[in-house]
């Protein structure tokens, strides 16, 4: 049956019912252990009220080990992803597998129903590439539920991921970037980020905070700019405005900082940006670095100091918890390694004149 032109789904049913996705998916699968005869009931009823049919195809497999994976990305447009894919992709053929693709754009409530199509299709396992394995996702319940693998590949909460991951030591990363500035002569260092609901933003920052308090120095709250996102939703394009916001306000204060960090390097090219814009020299005047290491980064005017990630290893090893091959536990891949280019060099020895001076008068 159809309901407003469109088939009629179990997160029809569920929202009619008043319960849970899992629920109606356990209810439909046999799975009735936990669900009352009360609730078995009113979903019955919905159902049938609703015309609820299950896929054919979902049906005919469902009793037979699918070779199909899913793989739910944030944006296609992320210049992250295409290595990332093609690691998956590579490892899936390896094994067997074929891999069905799909692309939120960064619109995060779209994975339910792209999880939900996938599962109408019969996939074994849906991977969550940069997202949605927090608490109030119904997508990787509704997976699960369905009897399907789950597994994250830098997720949004690290401490909450249930039960696969594959995540990278950002505090590992920072620790480079500390080291490698303080040695430069840094040592008032700022970091840019957004407010986009990801981890990454605050593991970095909480990695190059610690990092810096190791070595004597400190990144006051003052020295962190977090570019507002009131929908939640950011193009590459606007991460590198956010950039270059981040860029004008830190770089504006009466005691700048001598470098900034960025969370990834389209925020880092941003703040190339602004810097020019403030008729500021890089690095002479501030240093740079990035994350990600990016095509951008070693085309960027000057080339970009960056932490280079393994993205084909990452898809690889998602794949490999979808298919089984690796423990079921939480799992870090390296430490992304620092490349050093252009952008970074000694920190300018503007204060040191004047704090002579000072020191000489009556």
């Amino acid at each position: 049956m159809e309901r407003d032109g469109r088939r009629v789904t179990i997160r029809d049913v569920a929202r009619e019912a008043g319960v849970s996705i899992a629920t109606v998916s356990n209810w439909l699968n046999g799975r009735t252990v936990g669900i009352s005869p009360a609730t078995a009931q009113l979903v019955a009823a919905t159902a049938k009220e609703l015309g609820y049919r299950p896929s054919s195809l979902a049906r005919g497999l469902r009793g037979s080990a699918t070779r199909v994976l899913g793989l739910i990305v944030p944006s296609v447009a992320n210049p992250s992803m295409p290595e990332i894919v093609r690691g998956a992709e590579d490892r899936a053929r390896e094994a067997g597998y074929s891999l069905f693709l799909s692309n939120i754009d960064r619109h995060w409530e779209k994975a339910l129903e792209f999880t939900l199509v996938m599962l109408d299709h019969g996939v074994g396992g849906v991977g969550y590439v940069f997202s949605v394995n927090r608490p109030d996702h119904p997508a990787p319940e509704a997976a699960r539920a369905a009897g399907a693998r789950v597994a994250f590949l830098l997720p949004f909460d690290v401490a909450n991921v249930t039960p696969e991951a594959v995540t990278l030591d950002n505090e590992g990363a920072m620790r480079q970037v500390a080291r490698h500035l303080w040695n430069l002569g840094h040592r008032r260092v700022a970091f840019a980020m957004t407010s986009l609901g990801t981890a990454n933003g605050p593991h970095r920052l909480a990695g190059l905070r610690a990092a810096w308090e190791e070595r004597g120095g400190s990144l006051d709250d003052e020295m962190v700019y977090v570019h507002e996102i009131p929908s939640g939703y950011l193009t590459e394009e606007g991460e590198i405005e956010a950039g270059r916001r981040a860029a004008m306000v830190l770089l504006s204060r009466r005691d700048p900082p001598t470098a900034i960090v960025a969370v990834n390097d389209m925020l880092a090219v941003g703040v190339l940006r602004g810097a020019r814009e403030l008729s500021l020299q890089v690095p002479q005047d501030v240093s740079v670095v990035g994350f990600d290491d990016l095509a951008v980064s070693r085309i960027a005017q000057p080339t970009l100091t960056t932490l280079s990630l393994p993205r084909n290893q990452l898809g690889r090893e998602l794949v490999d918890l979808l298919i089984g091959e690796t423990p079921t536990s939480i799992r870090k891949a390296e430490v992304p390694a620092l490349v050093t280019r252009e952008s970074t060099g000694p920190a300018p020895a503007v204060a040191e004149p004047i704090r002579i001076t000072a020191k000489r008068r009556p």
